[in-house]
């Protein structure tokens, strides 16, 4: 089963992407390097788009529940209870995971090498370079979200 860089840890995603695309230089043609880089941009865009959505879902629905247990009358205290539970346990998530940080790890990651790789599809000099090095930012730009 294919592993996209959302679900495995930043560190194992720095040293296995760096040996893999140096393995990649070793025995490959830059297009098959270029492909490389393409599909990590493709998994950090899914990342992003990941990290923004859980950070709405978790912010919203912890509102929405505070909201709810300060406006309603609840005829069961164990309702009331409950829904300030979830209300609890969704602010306690959010603050754990701080996905604001790494959506905005994987966003810079990704349109760092999506500039680069465009510069490299128009054939632009040291291109090539600069989608190398563009990699290597975002692995620390995502590295720099937190603990994970």
């Amino acid at each position: 089963m294919k592993r996209s860089a959302w679900a495995t840890p930043s560190l194992f995603l720095v040293f296995g992407g760096l040996l893999l695309v140096a393995a990649t230089q070793a025995t490959a043609d830059p297009s098959a390097l270029a492909e490389f880089y393409k599909t990590r941009m493709d998994e950090w865009r899914q990342a992003h788009r990941l990290w923004a959505a859980l950070h709405f879902f978790l912010g919203i629905s912890s509102i929405v529940l505070s909201v709810a247990v300060a406006s309603f009358d609840f005829k069961v205290d164990r309702n009331k209870k409950i829904v300030c539970f979830a209300a609890a346990i969704c602010a306690a998530v959010l603050t754990f995971l701080s996905p604001t940080n790494y959506s905005r790890a994987f966003k810079e990651a990704w349109i760092g090498l999506e500039i680069a790789y465009t510069g490299y599809l128009k054939d632009e000099p040291n291109a090539f370079d600069l989608m190398k090095q563009a990699h290597i930012d975002g692995q620390k730009s995502i590295d720099k979200a937190g603990p994970w």
